[in-house]
């Protein structure tokens, strides 16, 4: 009794944990995150938009599809960092991209969520080990097959404040950020008409670029000369910092001791979130007097002398008299109707087509344009790869029915998991039916791709015709 009392509760034990020691690891494979340094930031402020991957597994063509981004300028970092991190005793890496992003007006904003297609590479365990295979261990070289992965990020809620009103003695420079201003002039002592180059320059942290330079009454004494400005300005994972330096020749035009007044600007701290009012004396210009003008030798002669005015008198002809009599008028023939008709109607039909062109220009630039000439492009390089190559062949094929979904819904794009697609065409009044039906297609295609399986050649074909039957029907 007692055996089978302890068999029972052994049992029990293994039915109730081993689900879970098993679905732990692989929940924690692979997973994104999306943060944003700053979700209550003011208009105009800059903050850093966080795209995580997390791996602890092998993966491959992944494509990120990022938000969209209303309401926001948004600059990718081209530097992507990467990194090891250990969580709950499992390592994994991380890849992470940083997106700079301004808010352009005040109110609540939503970042929409950003999807990234994957293949995670799962390892052969059917085939037997040999002794090469470590030797040809190589993290590019795939083996196994591929398990295709869609990932979301959660969408993120932004409220952008307003900046608070200026009524400072100063004007708002429009900076937002933290900053600092320093000047400096060459040379300090001068001749009138010499010249010296005053330099001031802004450097910090924020919309550095937009920048000017900070406005000096200088005395009317001093002529000034304006350079083009100087920019030493780098996009980091903190935003735009770095340098604006602006230039001045001064050419004092008066002797003596020239004050000049101070520099001010005014910018908004987003640290202390106030406006702070920065100002930078000048020194004062020490101007001698400037050489004496060379002086020229008085004329010969008595000063009053003035050459005689001689009497205007005839010397003769013109040497090409005028035409004279009635032979020198040429006869020309009359305008007919039809050249007239034709040299009113060529500059009217010059416009039209110079009309005609840029409307197919401003057409090709449409987004509903734009993703039917990508589908064209794809279905001709599918057709030419059918033979050669099968993952660019793939490839091609799903780049020609997601744009084509993305035509039919008048948006351009990259990438689409199936269940997208159906939901988009659904929600854009195309027919349940046919969404179905594009969503199986772009299924096939993509579980042909990651498969890692071979196609054969009547299969290509098979996919081939129905991805174009199916661009017919959703872009006849």
């Amino acid at each position: 009794m007692n055996r089978r009392r302890w068999i029972i509760g052994l049992l029990w034990l293994l039915i109730s944990v081993a689900p879970a020691v098993a679905a732990e690891p692989a929940a924690r494979e692979v997973w994104v995150t999306a943060t944003v340094s700053d979700p209550d930031p003011y208009a105009g402020q800059q903050i850093t938009y966080r795209f995580a991957l997390y791996q602890s597994v092998r993966v491959t063509d992944a494509t990120l599809q990022p938000p969209a981004f209303d309401g926001f300028i948004a600059k990718e970092i081209a530097d992507r960092a990467s990194r090891r991190e250990t969580i709950d005793g499992r390592e994994y890496v991380v890849t992470e991209i940083y997106y700079v992003l301004v808010p352009l007006a005040p109110g609540a904003h939503t970042i929409g969520a950003a999807t990234l297609q994957l293949g995670i590479v799962r390892p052969d365990r059917q085939r037997r080990r040999t002794p090469f295979d470590d030797f040809f261990d190589d993290p590019f070289i795939l083996r196994g097959r591929v398990e295709p992965r869609v990932l979301k990020s959660q969408p993120l809620a932004v409220t952008v404040r307003p900046l608070p009103p200026w009524d400072g003695p100063f004007p708002f420079s429009g900076l937002i950020g933290e900053f600092d201003m320093t000047a400096a002039i060459d040379n300090t002592r001068l001749k009138v008409g010499d010249s010296t180059t005053l330099t001031l320059s802004i450097q910090g942290r924020g919309n550095i670029a937009d920048a000017a330079p900070p406005p000096i009454a200088m005395p009317e004494t001093i002529k000034t000369y304006a350079d083009a400005p100087d920019e030493q300005i780098e996009l980091t994972a903190d935003g735009y910092q770095g340098k604006k330096s602006f230039r001045t020749a001064l050419v004092p035009v008066q002797a003596g001791d020239v004050p000049l007044p101070g520099a001010q600007m005014v910018y908004f701290d987003v640290v202390q979130e106030t406006y702070r009012t920065l100002t930078v004396p000048l020194p004062a210009l020490s101007v001698a007097p400037g050489e004496a003008a060379p002086a020229f030798p008085p004329a010969a002669g008595p000063a009053a002398a003035q050459p005689e005015k001689s009497a205007v008198t005839f010397t003769g002809r013109d040497i090409l008299p005028p035409k004279e009599g009635l032979t020198a008028l040429t006869p020309h023939r009359p305008l007919t109707w039809p050249m007239l008709l034709l040299g009113l109607l060529l500059p009217a039909a010059g416009f039209g087509a110079t009309v005609l062109i840029q409307r197919a220009r401003r057409m090709d630039r449409h987004p509903v344009a734009r993703m039917r000439n990508r589908t064209r492009q794809a279905m001709k390089t599918a057709r030419v790869q059918i033979a050669a190559d099968a993952s660019a062949f793939l490839t091609a094929l799903y780049q020609a029915l997601t744009s084509a979904i993305f035509a039919r819904i008048g948006r351009s794009g990259e990438a689409l998991a199936w269940k997208e697609a159906e939901t988009l065409l659904c929600g854009h009044g195309v027919d349940p039916e046919l969404s179905r039906q594009a969503a199986e297609l772009l299924t096939q295609i993509e579980s042909s791709k990651f498969s890692g399986a071979r196609i054969s050649r009547e299969e290509r074909e098979r996919l081939l015709v129905g991805t174009r039957q199916m661009i017919r029907r959703l872009i006849p």
